[in-house]
């Protein structure tokens, strides 16, 4: 039996790394879910079952009716998955792919590649957006302490003055 070669053993690995990234970017986006009674929700810090949008609903906003494509997303990307595993081992056993197969291969392995760069994009907009926020916050508590700070002399400035008033009299 043949071994499959240098540049076939560094795709299988470079896949296999590209893979792993994958599903760490994705296991930092799920949304927690419980069960109540016979039905799936997501939650909210406290535990209550919320949708933030009900009038408008917008997908992705972790209420419950969100799970049907994240569920039919989720099983597509791990059938996916399962045939790049089938054919990754293929190749690594020094086994032939047929073109279709290669061509699967290649489909699916582009595929992972395009979700892990959404995947990033995601989360450097999510980073940039916290980063904002941070700021912001950063601001205001600069303002309400300056704020404070208004206040605290204007009441020594408003006492100052009643002193020197009662003096004059």
């Amino acid at each position: 039996m043949s071994q499959p070669s240098h540049d076939a053993r560094a795709v299988v690995r470079a896949l296999d790394a590209l893979t792993t990234q994958v599903r760490r970017i994705a296991d930092t986006h799920t949304t927690p879910v419980v069960r109540v009674g016979d039905s799936v929700t997501t939650t909210t810090d406290d535990g209550e079952a919320t949708c933030p949008t009900p009038l408008t609903h917008n997908w992705g906003c972790g209420c419950p009716t969100d799970e049907a494509p994240a569920a039919h997303t989720q099983a597509l990307r791990w059938a996916r998955r399962e045939s790049l595993l089938v054919l990754v081992t293929r190749v690594q056993r020094g086994r032939p792919l047929t073109e279709d197969e290669a061509r699967t291969l290649r489909e699916h392995v582009e595929t992972e590649m395009r979700e892990a760069e959404q995947a990033r994009a995601q989360l450097a907009k999510a980073q940039r957006a916290a980063d904002l926020l941070a700021g912001s916050h950063r601001r205001a508590e600069q303002a309400d302490a300056v704020t404070a700070e208004t206040k605290r002399l204007l009441e020594r400035r408003t006492t100052t003055l009643r002193r020197r008033a009662e003096y004059v009299r």
